[in-house]
């Protein structure tokens, strides 16, 4: 701190410190002889770039541990997510599945008439995982999500290609929810993660589907009731939701319907049927190629749905 002499009364005052910026940096001081004397000279350091680009980060520094520090810590790489069933989305052994023949299912699903052509999961709801889903869904963690929807694009993109669809337009439709609990919850999640999805992918997300009413939550349903309960629950999306569908696929496309997790199926298979029925009614043109696929960031294995 430089000192300064008061003329009027001849003592040595202390000036204060430059302004310095940003505030979450601490300046270094740094003596330079400049031949005359020694001054104190501040220089701000060199910023470090923080875990999250939110500037909040910056004043109130990191209050929740970034997603890549909590996979790295439990040891996931959803990068690379274990081999699962191409059909239902269920853990598999490696080569159960052929490779050439991805239709054919595991031997969960293989006998199963599914509504959805191909299943795309991150992994399997446990562990990290599950504690990230339930962050998002019932903690309000929107940057959370947004960052898992990334992660799912960027796997979904590579089973695209990997099928050879990866010229056709991606439309995304999140599983809806009912007006009272986006606000006593405070997040849409499925929007919010479908939301990642689309900055990763440059996709459309189109809200085909809508809540009909209030009920209760799946797990609050018997597993053998739950496909009563989805149908029940869900209805095609008010317009211009259907319409833009239609549009969106008038050349074709793959549309991926998206939920957090999958326990039974059954609210996924609700929802895919009601997208497959909207688009025919909607338009009478074939398509060459129009695919319907099902999205979820976490599966529950069989047996263990609760």
């Amino acid at each position: 701190m430089e000192q300064r002499i008061d003329t009027q009364s001849g003592e040595e005052t202390s000036a204060p410190a430059p302004f310095v910026w940003p505030p979450c940096q601490p300046a270094q001081v740094a003596n330079e002889d400049i031949g005359r004397s020694q001054t104190a000279r501040i220089k701000p350091s060199v910023p470090a770039i923080p875990d999250s680009e939110n500037p909040l980060t910056c004043w109130l520094g990191q209050t929740r541990e970034p997603l890549r520090q909590r996979l790295a810590r439990a040891g996931l790489d959803l990068t690379q997510p274990a081999p699962y069933c191409p059909r239902c989305g269920v853990s598999i052994s490696p080569g159960e599945v052929a490779e050439d023949d991805p239709d054919s299912g595991c031997h969960h699903c293989h006998q199963q008439n599914l509504p959805w052509d191909r299943f795309v999961r991150l992994g399997e709801y446990e562990d990290e995982l599950r504690r990230v889903v339930l962050d998002i869904k019932f903690g309000g963690w929107r940057e959370l999500g947004t960052e898992m929807g990334q992660l799912a694009a960027r796997h979904l993109a590579n089973r695209l290609r990997l099928a050879g669809l990866s010229h056709l337009p991606v439309i995304l439709v999140p599983i809806p929810m009912h007006f009272v609990r986006r606000m006593t919850r405070g997040i849409d999640h499925t929007a919010v993660i479908c939301r990642g999805m689309a900055r990763e992918l440059q996709a459309s997300v189109i809200p085909a589907l809508r809540s009909r009413a209030w009920r209760h939550t799946q797990l609050d349903v018997a597993a053998s009731r739950r496909e009563a309960h989805a149908r029940a629950s869900l209805a095609p999306g008010r317009w211009p939701g259907s319409s833009r569908l239609a549009v969106a696929v008038r050349n074709g496309g793959v549309v991926v319907v998206v939920d957090d997790v999958k326990t039974t199926g059954s609210t996924l298979a609700a929802a895919a049927r009601i997208v497959r029925k909207t688009v025919r009614r909607e338009t009478s043109r074939g398509y060459q190629t129009l695919m319907i696929w099902g999205l979820s960031l976490a599966v529950t294995q069989p047996g263990r749905e609760g």
